[in-house]
């Protein structure tokens, strides 16, 4: 859902080459099906393919490939980005310290940020709001919340746990 949202926000706001830069996975992460990380990612992905289908966009030109060998290999994509001139993707997905970070690249390479691009963030971090370049809308994940149900869960027999959704939500910046 939160991939989902923050998909959608993009294309709501006239984004027509919007893109998904996931958080950095590892090989070793990316190969174990099992790991949270992998399957967070994934969910994330499938969320927001789903809110550029649904806004008439090819998911497949909208999601940045984050199998990269290492974690500065990955911020080096950010970079090249920053770089790009027609092509630069006019709205932009990602954890809100990759967007920060995206955001400082444009600002050293190219002396701004384009007035036309979007972006969204994910966490709704300090990121996204006070340590960032500029504030920018993120989705958040409710952190407290699932932490609340967690450990109500886990006071319980196992027999008697459940799983519990806690939907994300937009904050608007």
């Amino acid at each position: 859902q939160a991939g989902y949202l923050g998909g959608k926000y993009l294309v709501e706001r006239g984004c027509k080459r919007p893109v998904y830069f996931p958080h950095f996975i590892s090989y070793e992460i990316h190969l174990n099906p099992d790991l949270y990380n992998c399957h967070r990612e994934k969910m994330l992905i499938d969320g927001f393919r789903r809110a550029m289908i649904e806004g008439g966009i090819d998911p497949d030109t909208s999601i940045i490939n984050s199998f990269s060998p290492s974690c500065a290999d990955h911020k080096k994509i950010l970079a090249t980005m920053s770089l790009l001139g027609k092509s630069m993707p006019d709205g932009f997905l990602s954890s809100d310290i990759n967007v920060a970070n995206f955001m400082k690249k444009l600002l050293e390479n190219q002396g701004h940020i384009p007035d036309n691009m979007i972006f969204a963030g994910l966490y709704n971090t300090p990121w996204s709001a006070k340590d960032a370049p500029m504030q920018f809308s993120s989705v958040d994940f409710n952190a407290e919340v699932i932490a609340e149900e967690v450990l109500k869960m886990a006071e319980l027999p196992i027999e008697k746990r459940k799983n519990v959704y806690i939907p994300p939500k937009l904050v608007i910046r």
